[in-house]
């Protein structure tokens, strides 16, 4: 078939009749998913409901715990990651004519 052969009536047909066999499609490889989810849940001994209530949780992202980068010279239980915003010990000391490099650990 040559598409460029074909009148815009045509052309429009051919359109809505894929539309419906794609939709039609969808349903039925949705349809076999689902079936085939329930046989392994079921050969697993796994209520399909654990799986739903496991999908539908929102993943996190694990968050570890970064080292301190920078110490505050004056009062050495303050530190910072040099992540997010600078305390205000590090403006002060940098206000002050420190530099970051003073205050690495």
């Amino acid at each position: 078939m040559n598409i460029q052969e074909l009148e815009t009536k045509e052309i429009t047909r051919l359109i809505a009749e894929l539309n419906v066999e794609l939709q039609d499609r969808a349903k039925a490889e949705k349809a076999s998913l689902i079936d085939e989810i329930r046989k392994k849940a079921e050969a697993l001994n796994i209520p399909v409901e654990d799986l739903l209530q496991e999908a539908s949780k929102p993943k996190r992202r694990k968050a570890g715990i970064i080292k301190p980068k920078y110490r505050n010279p004056d009062n050495s239980a303050q530190t910072w990651s040099g992540r997010g915003h600078r305390p205000k010990w590090i403006v002060a000391q940098l206000g002050n004519g420190k530099s970051l490099e003073e205050m690495l650990i």
